[in-house]
C-alpha cells in the first residue's frame, strides 16, 4: 500500500483529496451556523440566570432564607450560596460530560434539566408562603 492509498483508508476519501484539508472544513455552513445559534442561545440563558440568581441572592435572598440571622449573616449566606454555584460547576461538567459519554448527551441533557427542575421545585417549597 502506498502513502496515498493510506490516507485514504485512514482519513476517509475526502480528506485523502486535499491534505491539507481537516473534518472541520467538511461540515457546511448552515450546520455550523445552526451549532452557533444554539451555542449562543444556551449561553445567552444561563448567564442570564446567573445574573438574575446574583441579583436576587444580593437583595432578596438573604432575608427570605435566613431570616433568623442577623443581617450581614444572612447576607453572607445567600452570597454564598451564589458562588458555590461557580464553584460546583466544574466539578459538574466533568462529571456529566463523563456520564453523556456513557449513555448519550441527549439522555444526560434530560437528567441534568430535570435535576435543575426538581430543585427549583424544591427551592420554591422552601420558601415561607
Amino acid at each position: 500500500m502506498s502513502n496515498a492509498d493510506t490516507a485514504a483508508v485512514s482519513t476517509g476519501p475526502a480528506l485523502a483529496a486535499d491534505p491539507s484539508a481537516t473534518k472541520a472544513d467538511l461540515i457546511d455552513a448552515s450546520t455550523r451556523r445552526k451549532a452557533l445559534l444554539g451555542s449562543a442561545v444556551g449561553s445567552a440563558v444561563e448567564w442570564y440566570d446567573y445574573f438574575l440568581y446574583g441579583t436576587m441572592a444580593g437583595l432578596v435572598f438573604g432575608p427570605l432564607f435566613f431570616p433568623a440571622a442577623d443581617p450581614v449573616s444572612g447576607q453572607m449566606m445567600a452570597l454564598a450560596s451564589f458562588a458555590l454555584a461557580f464553584l460546583i460547576r466544574p466539578i459538574g461538567g466533568i462529571v456529566f460530560s463523563h456520564i453523556g459519554d456513557r449513555i448519550g448527551r441527549k439522555k444526560t441533557l434530560v437528567m441534568t434539566l430535570s435535576i435543575m427542575g426538581l430543585s427549583t421545585f424544591g427551592i420554591g417549597l422552601k420558601c415561607p408562603p
